[in-house]
């Protein structure tokens, strides 16, 4: 017993194309995962640098209200002065406090910059207890030129309201300090961003041009490898239809063990089914055409066929000798009898029209001038839709 080769099946056509696709997929997924990712990022980094915007702005409020403080030059501090600056350091620290809640990131700068507007603040109400505490005017000195104990306390307290101011004064340059640290802080990581920012782009430009290029090399391999895998199965198909449309003899090619071979097979099997119809089709002619002129040869009166154009197709001898020998296969039976052949061609066209016998007299001039009166009977033949094909008319004498 031999055992034959087994031949390996072959892909199907959808199989192909489905790989063709996915092939596609895998080019271009790759490309729209990076794009939306490199989108993400410079979407994130543009928050970023708004954000930090937002804090420059609301420290440059915050460091014009440091800068605003109003200190008074003379050693002696008011009531209105305290409260104008204890109010102005308060608005600094509460805004400070709002960034901080709104910006996490400089909540340890903004603590700073609050504990220094509480010390001012203090510093401030001890500026103003030592204010309070200094004398109005200073006792004259006696004669002998030296000091009396209210003039050294007098000169006591006038130092210790000159060193108080002095710590308010060192008080706010130490809140400058800290908010142009916090402001020089937020600058920094500004920049930073930026040139993450522009690597980012970069970066993308880079790759997205590489991956660009990458699915640009696939897409031309796919457009060199596709017609032969594809396509040209497809055209030796049609090839075959065709050849087999213009002669039913042409054979249709099996191209392959696909969905296209399936087509082609069932194509093929079309083409043997039409061409044995083909052949049924001609014996039936054949045998028609033998009925019919054995019909018009024992009819035993002009008879003849007619075309739906009313042309004379078969014909008896009577019926030739009638027409004088000769029929003209291009004009139709009415006109060949000249005015007489009216009445014959409405009966033909009432015929047709409504598609059932009928039998009418009609006077008909032959080709040598004489009229004779006939007893004219038509039958009309219809197809498988009843649409007419031919018309059978006979011509019997009239009495």
């Amino acid at each position: 017993m031999s055992v034959g080769t087994v031949r390996p099946p072959q892909r199907s056509f959808r199989y192909r194309v489905r790989l063709a696709l996915l092939v596609v997929l895998l080019v271009t997924l790759p490309q729209l995962a990076l794009t939306l990712y490199y989108l993400r990022q410079i979407r994130l980094t543009a928050d970023v640098v708004a954000s930090r915007g937002a804090v420059l702005r609301e420290l440059e409020q915050v460091r014009t209200g440091v800068v605003g403080l109003a200190i008074p030059d003379a050693l002696a501090l008011t009531d209105e002065s305290r409260q104008r600056l204890q109010r102005q350091l308060a608005e600094a620290s509460d805004r400070a406090r709002s960034i901080a809640s709104a910006f996490p990131l400089h909540a340890g700068s903004l603590a700073r910059f609050t504990e220094l507007t509480a010390t001012t603040a203090r510093e401030v109400s001890d500026w103003h207890a030592a204010s309070l505490a200094m004398p109005s005017f200073g006792a004259a000195p006696d004669m002998a030129g030296s000091l009396t104990v209210a003039q050294l306390d007098e000169s006591l307290r006038t130092e210790e309201a000159a060193a108080r101011r002095g710590r308010v004064l060192d008080a706010r340059l130490a809140l400058d300090r800290a908010i142009h640290s916090v402001i020089n802080t937020t600058l920094d990581q500004l920049r930073t961003e930026g040139v993450v920012a522009e690597e980012t782009v970069a970066h993308a430009d880079r790759n997205l041009v590489t991956l660009g290029l990458l699915a640009l090399v696939v897409m031309v391999l796919l457009l060199l490898a596709l017609p032969a895998t594809l396509v040209e199965p497809i055209r030796r198909l049609t090839r075959s239809v065709r050849s087999a449309g213009h002669g039913l003899s042409a054979a249709v090619a099996d191209t392959a063990d696909d969905e296209l071979g399936e087509l082609a097979a069932a194509v093929g099997e079309t083409v043997e089914m039409l061409r044995g119809f083909d052949a049924l089709k001609r014996d039936r002619i054949v045998e028609d055409g033998g009925k019919i002129e054995a019909l018009l040869r024992h009819a035993g009166c002009p008879a003849a066929v007619l075309s739906s154009t009313f042309v004379v197709e078969a014909a008896n001898r009577d019926f030739l000798a009638l027409l004088g020998g000769k029929n003209d296969e291009d004009t139709p039976l009415p006109e060949f009898f000249g005015r007489s052949g009216d009445e014959l061609g409405e009966l033909l066209l009432r015929v047709k029209e409504h598609r059932h016998e009928a039998t009418d007299s009609v006077e008909l001039v032959g080709p040598d001038g004489k009229g004779r009166q006939w007893k004219a009977v038509v039958d009309v033949c219809r197809d498988r839709r009843a649409r007419p094909t031919h018309l059978l008319l006979l011509l019997r004498p009239a009495g």
